[in-house]
């Protein structure tokens, strides 16, 4: 009899015991984030958060793709506590619809807009050489949750207007980045997968229809800035080359 009541009492002990941060990053890895959540709410309410940031590391660590749904969740369920204390604050200046700067990685420029429209109102995206405080860089993350997936609507904010892929592409297969007034197809979707890049938090931005991540051209105008533009090619594993930082205007 007492046999059977250590190991029932052992079973239980198993059964009841704290969420591990391996058990949240499985749970983020396999999609299940309704499970990562729910882990996260009770090691948050019994004050053992620093799993949940050992956890969060380690997903930004592997770039892994679910991380932002992970942190939508949290965010959306009542929980931003959680985002606030133990995700980086980019996540919540995005998910929190924050004016910020996206600062190209590789070249250390903001993204902005052109003056100059085309036939269609819409402005060519470059990475600005010279401005990194006007309004002309602010922008803000507008996010929008589908089929258990996240994806962000990102707006001008001097312009009201909407980043997206053009149609056209060039030589190399690539897509230029606009921004229109309108935002009701997926080339102006977009998704984004962390990543560090010397120590430091940036993103893959990555568009929802054509699944190009967004850079900088290798050319330069007569003011120095450089074209936006979606990568035809994978681009985890080089976060130097097309990550974007996300700064607070």
């Amino acid at each position: 009899m007492l046999r059977t009541t250590v190991v029932l009492l052992t079973l239980a002990a198993i059964a009841f015991a704290a969420p591990t941060s391996d058990d949240i990053y499985n749970n983020v890895v396999i999609g299940d984030i309704d499970g990562a959540v729910a882990k996260s709410k009770e090691l948050q309410k019994q004050g053992k958060g620093d799993i949940i940031t050992e956890a969060v590391n380690r997903l930004i660590r592997d770039s892994q793709r679910n991380t932002m749904e992970y942190a939508y969740q949290l965010w959306s369920l009542e929980a931003r506590d959680i985002v606030k204390e133990r995700f980086p604050i980019q996540f919540r200046m995005m998910l929190g619809e924050h004016s910020i700067k996206l600062i190209n990685k590789r070249d250390n420029l903001a993204m902005k807009l052109g003056v100059a429209t085309d036939n269609s109102g819409d402005r060519i995206a470059y990475g600005a050489a010279d401005d990194k405080t006007s309004d002309r860089v602010a922008w803000k993350f507008v996010p929008l949750s589908e089929d258990k997936r996240v994806y962000f609507k990102i707006l001008n904010v001097q312009r009201g207007q909407y980043l997206k892929l053009g149609v056209e592409t060039d030589s190399d297969g690539e897509h230029m980045a606009y921004a229109s007034s309108g935002a009701d197809t997926f080339r102006h979707q977009w998704y984004l997968q962390p990543a560090k890049a010397d120590g430091n938090l940036v993103f893959f931005i990555v568009n929802r229809e054509y699944n190009h991540a967004l850079k900088l051209g290798r050319s330069v105008d007569s003011m120095g800035d450089r074209q936006v533009w979606g990568h035809n090619g994978n681009v985890i594993g080089n976060p130097e080359l097309f990550g974007w930082s996300v700064v607070a205007f």
